[in-house]
């Protein structure tokens, strides 16, 4: 190759050594710097979107807080079970489970894939104010549709 190369006129080489310069840039630029700007883009995007998301569950944390601040007040006499009792009232708003099981007498775990964020909350703080069943754990996390999201909560009497 080199004996080639040494065998083209001056002016030859020059155009060889541009065109292989060319290349090489080219090929660095297609290979390496278009796919980090590319790559960059892509992060700012999901950036945008989990920063996004962070002010729904700040808001939802919050709305959340001051609905179970709201406290117990009275407590109705109620023979049902903790099941049966939270199941009756979200039945009310059309709020389904999509899993449900009972630990002990006490306290229960529900899982819904998508709800309605506001009208839980609703529920969930009709059921502690009228029957003294509050919140022990909760986890929340938002879906594509606004004011959605997918809820695993533990209630306790």
């Amino acid at each position: 190759m080199k004996a080639w190369f040494t065998q083209l006129s001056h002016r030859e080489r020059w155009m060889v050594a541009a065109g292989g310069v060319l290349l090489i840039s080219l090929l660095l630029y297609l290979l390496v710097i278009a796919p980090l700007f590319h790559s960059k883009a892509q992060l700012l995007d999901q950036l945008e979107t989990q920063q996004r998301s962070l002010g729904w569950m700040k808001t939802a944390a919050s709305e959340a807080q001051s609905l179970l601040a709201a406290g117990k007040s009275s407590h109705a006499d109620d023979k049902r079970s903790l099941i049966a009792r939270v199941t009756t009232e979200l039945r009310k708003k059309q709020i389904t489970a999509a899993k449900s099981r009972p630990q002990g007498e006490n306290r229960l775990n529900l899982v819904f894939d998508e709800v309605d964020f506001v009208q839980l909350m609703e529920r969930l703080q009709y059921l502690q104010t009228t029957y003294g069943i509050s919140v022990f754990k909760a986890t929340m996390e938002p879906s594509a549709t606004t004011g959605y999201g997918k809820v695993r909560l533990t209630l306790t009497r």
